[in-house]
């Protein structure tokens, strides 16, 4: 039962938040470039501006390798039991340790990346305040 619950979760998430982290990521590399040494731009910022926007660019894009090197092998055996519950329909709904313990390291693993981007947003605001 938990299993499909997360299925429904991880569908609308996997669709939207990249696409949120490529945009709001690119956002952060064009400021990085339209402040970078030798644009007009460039002497209206503090010096270090494109630097700090290419930060916030990288910590945001980071969500997506972020997901990759650290969530598919929790991501794959949920979503096998997401399968295996689905094609069970008239089974009862139990959820065994596994699929908790499971959902738990997913949880915590998708907080962390969660701040990747929220980072690249604070980080962005000191290229603003600088």
């Amino acid at each position: 039962m938990l299993a499909r619950q997360w299925k429904y979760i991880y569908d609308d998430g996997k669709i939207q938040n990249p696409s949120l982290a490529v945009i709001a990521g690119t956002s952060f590399a064009y400021l990085a470039w339209s402040v970078r040494r030798g644009t007009a731009l460039s002497l209206l910022v503090p010096k270090n501006s494109a630097q700090i926007y290419t930060v916030a660019a990288l910590l945001t894009y980071g969500m997506i390798p972020f997901t990759a090197l650290f969530m598919l092998s929790t991501n794959q055996p949920l979503m096998a039991k997401a399968d295996r519950a689905v094609g069970a329909k008239n089974a009862v709904a139990t959820d065994d340790k596994e699929v908790i313990e499971l959902l738990k390291k997913w949880s915590f693993l998708s907080a962390v990346r969660g701040l990747l981007p929220l980072l690249g947003g604070v980080v962005s605001m000191a290229a603003i305040l600088a």
